[in-house]
């Protein structure tokens, strides 16, 4: 697609000022129209993107997560239901 740019030139003679602005208007209103159109395809193929990538890698924990787990785990080994509940 090509974007069109509305004319910065002034209004021909033989056209009164106002049919131009009117023009002027609803040409500005079609590129508003097509760069709406293109942002929404464009945030489209980035989100379908973006999902692509995070769905092909595994989830990276947090340090903290991690410690968490381990100490759940810890105390389900001792048999310390309770408390691992809680950690939970």
């Amino acid at each position: 697609r090509t974007l069109l740019v509305p004319a910065a030139t002034p209004p021909p003679r033989n056209t009164s000022p106002r049919r131009y602005l009117e023009e002027y208007d609803r040409m500005a209103q079609i590129y508003i129209q097509q760069m709406t159109e293109r942002h929404a395809t464009n945030l489209l193929e980035f989100q379908r993107k973006l999902q692509s990538e995070m769905s092909e890698r595994p989830p990276k924990w947090s340090r903290e997560l991690l410690e968490w787990r381990r100490r759940q785990h810890m105390l389900a080994r001792q048999k310390n239901y309770a408390e691992a509940q809680r950690i939970k």
